[in-house]
């Protein structure tokens, strides 16, 4: 009977999904070599190595899309440990990872092995055209596998609701939370809780994004990652799925109802960013497509021409009562803007500064700096919280980070020193400590 009860249990173990702490974040994979980054996240070394590698300017984390100041990595020897004695008692795992690898290695062989090939005859072209047929027939057959393990799960989804409505069994939030949650987002007035299944939870106030009974369909699989805004008294959500959809809900002037811009929506998208009130959604072709709060940001129509293509990266000001703007960094280092003029969102004076060369750009609630290639600074937006005229000479050259306040800016420079400007009520006046900040500053919190 003993032995019974340990195979029902071994049996139960194998029906369970690994822990989501012994998974990449990137790959969704048991991690083999587990690394700390500087974002204090932890991946598989060869995920995030790759992530390093794809990335264009400056380094971010996948995770929480903020700057990277360095590719350091910690190996996590006691995760390490930790997940070999489980795979020890999951020796199924072990070879599923393993297969998994090897196709993964069998492709970029044969994806290396075709793009160095000499093809300078008929014979060449014919042997190059096999390969690639070779090279797609088990990428055919991965994808008719998993095609068929979504149906699968679907059918399955479908029959256990079915049973669980004809028994009258009530699936509430609190049942949905109770396992498989792997990250959690909220507006100022609601959550949005993401499983591992890619469905979504949301709870909290109706009106601000807890209430998602009108998309939840849309939201029962395949989500990757949720986005907000949160406006003073009003909030909404925008969920970017696998198929580079989106699903938005929450207030509709504030971003939950994308309606007008739906079919630019329904694929492609990589990232998303928010003011306030408004979205702003970054497409793999480069082009930016915005709703929303027309004043902060949600218009972008103005300048839609210059965000058709080439943006890599997208900015915010975010004032809660009265205004907010975005700010667009293309891959030929040019800036452009759009939302509410005096927050940010025309920057017509500084356009010619702002033309090529940014490499990255930093906010207040009111106003911008960008940082150029030659370490000079530009600022637009709200002079009293933005202005740096008084001390544009010593932002000519050698910046290297800023950081901001809701109203100020303080920028650290190669010779350790910083610079201030702003509101003084913000931190804009460092006059009283400026021979403490003349040298030595790595970093400023």
């Amino acid at each position: 009977m003993a032995g019974s009860g340990e195979c029902e249990d071994d049996e139960i173990l194998r029906l369970l999904p690994p822990p989501t702490s012994f998974c990449c974040p990137i790959t969704q994979h048991l991690m083999l070599d587990p690394v700390a980054a500087a974002d204090g996240q932890v991946y598989e070394r060869s995920a995030i190595e790759e992530w390093f590698r794809r990335c264009s300017g400056p380094l971010r984390s996948p995770l929480t899309n903020l700057p990277l100041p360095t590719v350091l990595l910690a190996p996590n020897r006691a995760l390490q440990r930790a997940i070999e004695e489980y795979l020890h008692g999951r020796p199924e795992l072990v070879r599923k990872e393993l297969d998994r690898a090897s196709v993964a290695e069998a492709v970029r062989l044969w994806a290396e092995e075709l793009q160095s090939a000499k093809i300078d005859s008929n014979q060449a072209l014919l042997m190059a055209r096999a390969a690639l047929a070779e090279l797609r027939q088990p990428l055919a057959k991965l994808r008719e596998a998993l095609a068929a393990g979504e149906q699968a799960a679907a059918e399955f989804e479908n029959k256990l609701c079915a049973a669980e409505a004809a028994v009258g069994v009530e699936t509430t939030a609190a049942q949905q939370l109770s396992s498989g949650v792997w990250q959690v987002f909220s507006t100022d007035f609601a959550f949005a809780a993401v499983n591992e299944d890619g469905s979504v939870v949301t709870w909290g106030s109706a009106d601000h994004g807890g209430d998602s009974g009108n998309v939840q369909q849309q939201l029962s699989s395949g989500v990757q990652q949720v986005f907000s805004t949160g406006a003073a008294f009003a909030a909404a959500f925008a969920a970017v799925k696998e198929n580079g959809s989106v699903v938005t809900w929450g207030l509709a002037h504030c971003g939950g109802d994308s309606g007008n811009v739906q079919q630019q929506l329904s694929s492609g998208v990589q990232q998303v960013f928010s003011t306030g009130a408004a979205f702003a959604a970054v497409k793999e072709n480069g082009s930016v497509v915005t709703w929303g709060d027309a004043d902060r940001g949600g218009n972008s129509q103005n300048v839609q021409q210059q965000l058709s293509s080439g943006v890599q990266q997208v900015f915010s000001t975010e004032v809660f009562s009265t205004g907010a703007a975005f700010a667009a960094v293309k891959e030929n280092g040019s800036v452009v803007t759009w939302g509410d003029a005096d927050r940010g969102g025309d920057s017509g004076n500084v356009q010619q500064q702002l033309s090529s060369g940014v490499w990255q750009v930093f906010s207040t609630d009111f106003a911008f700096a960008a940082v150029n290639e030659n370490g000079s600074v530009v600022t637009w937006g709200d002079a009293d919280r933005g202005d740096s005229g008084n001390v544009q000479q010593q932002l000519s050259s050698g910046v290297q980070q800023v950081f901001s306040t809701l109203g100020a800016f303080a920028a650290v420079k190669e010779n350790g020193s910083v610079v201030t400007w702003g509101n003084a009520n913000y931190g804009g006046d460092s006059g009283n400590v400026q021979q403490q900040l003349s040298s030595g500053v790595r970093q400023v919190f």
